[in-house]
């Protein structure tokens, strides 16, 4: 049984990508997976204690082998002392772990960690998944920019190391067959019934047309927009349902504005939820909204519009130059630009209103997820690019 290591740091270690796609479904085809996450204590699983370790160390899940490298939050971030500690205890216990391939997904330590893992271990596979197209968020973040020379660093290094390369997105995946002379797979971030199961009506239907934002909600996100639309709504029944909390400084402008508009009542906020609950709220919703607006937001596409496929929920989406054409072809949403507010309201009302246009819009949003965009067809990718890796070891 070939042995398959996954690492991460910033990530919560049941990531909906990592932990419910990509690890379970490399577990039940046969392979054994470790999963190898921070502790900050040795007592608890990732860096906000999502699960306790057992008395004799160890955590299994789904099939899946948790282990910890130690994150000392007693030690002093300056000189980069923490870290220093933390990457040595990582690189010791990837060495223990000792498996034939190693699967990294991040930006920041586990990224120079996995420039040097190669280099001490050369006949072992490395395979690095790129989330997001990372060059274009370290431009557009402030806390980051004065770090982008050191990231685009050591990406070079990875992209020569790389034994298999993951994208979210078939333009990253061009952007990085340019760059290396592995092979370079799209898997996108599509939802299963596995892991979002069907909900009952009953369960769901309390009489709201609700409009759905899920995932955190930030100013690149759409805030500002969709408190635009909520004040534009006249129908009592059309609410928007937000699943997911907002950072501080968004809370404090929703605050103000909604009381300033007087539309509280227009909105629900849930608040940072399991994984495993989103299936629940996502299944209330009658429209998914999907407002993505930075730079690096137009090279991929965003969890939320797949989750949304996976319940039938037809999509109003800011133009986007990758889902504009998965919209346009199944047919299951409309597009704008953040200056169409109005227009965007009426397409709303519109939906609550024509009971035949929205299930006409609804049953192509099922088509689109049932034929193409679902985990299950991502999974065949997976494990293609896994076996035809091992078989060139």
């Amino acid at each position: 049984m070939k042995r398959i290591c996954h690492i991460i740091f910033e990530h919560r270690i049941f990531d909906g990508r990592i932990f419910h796609k990509e690890v379970i479904s490399l577990a039940k085809n046969g392979f054994e997976v470790f999963l190898l996450v921070p502790s900050v204590d040795s007592q608890t699983l990732g860096l906000k204690k999502e699960a306790q370790l057992s008395e004799n160390g160890t955590f299994i899940s789904e099939g899946i082998i948790f282990g910890t490298y130690h994150y000392n939050k007693k030690l002093p971030k300056q000189l980069n002392i923490r870290q220093y500690f933390c990457k040595r205890d990582l690189m010791k216990q990837l060495i223990k772990i000792d498996a034939d391939v190693y699967h990294f997904h991040e930006d920041g330590l586990t990224l120079e960690i996995a420039a040097k893992l190669k280099d001490l271990l050369p006949p072992k596979k490395l395979i690095f998944d790129f989330h997001e197209f990372f060059l274009s968020s370290y431009r557009e973040k402030k806390r980051k920019i004065d770090r982008i020379n050191d990231y685009i660093k050591l990406e070079n290094e990875i992209v020569k190391k790389a034994d298999l390369i993951f994208t979210v997105t078939d333009f990253i995946s061009d952007y990085y067959s340019t760059l290396s002379n592995c092979p370079v797979v799209t898997l996108f971030n599509c939802q299963s019934e596995r892991i979002f199961p069907e909900i009952e009506n009953s369960d769901t239907n309390d009489g709201i047309f609700w409009l759905v934002h899920e995932g955190r909600l930030r100013f690149d996100r759409g805030l500002k927009l969709m408190i635009e639309i909520a004040r534009k709504l006249k129908s009592p029944n059309v609410k928007i349902l937000c699943i997911g909390n907002l950072p501080k400084t968004e809370q404090k402008y929703f605050e103000i504005k909604t009381r300033e508009y007087n539309i509280q009542d227009k909105f629900h906020k849930t608040g940072f939820l399991p994984y495993t609950e989103v299936p629940t709220w996502l299944a209330k919703g009658k429209v998914g909204l999907t407002f993505m607006m930075s730079d690096n937001a137009k090279a991929v596409i965003s969890n939320k519009f797949f989750n949304y496929l996976r319940y039938g929920l037809p999509i109003l989406a800011l133009h986007h130059p990758i889902t504009d054409k998965i919209i346009d072809e199944f047919e299951f949403g409309y597009t704008f630009d953040t200056t169409e507010v109005d227009q965007i309201v009426e397409h709303i009302q519109q939906l609550a209103s024509d009971n035949e246009l929205y299930t006409k819009l609804s049953q192509n949003a099922k088509t689109a997820f049932q034929t193409t965009y679902n985990w299950e067809n991502m999974e065949k990718r997976l494990i293609g690019g896994y076996r035809k890796l091992l078989e060139d070891k």
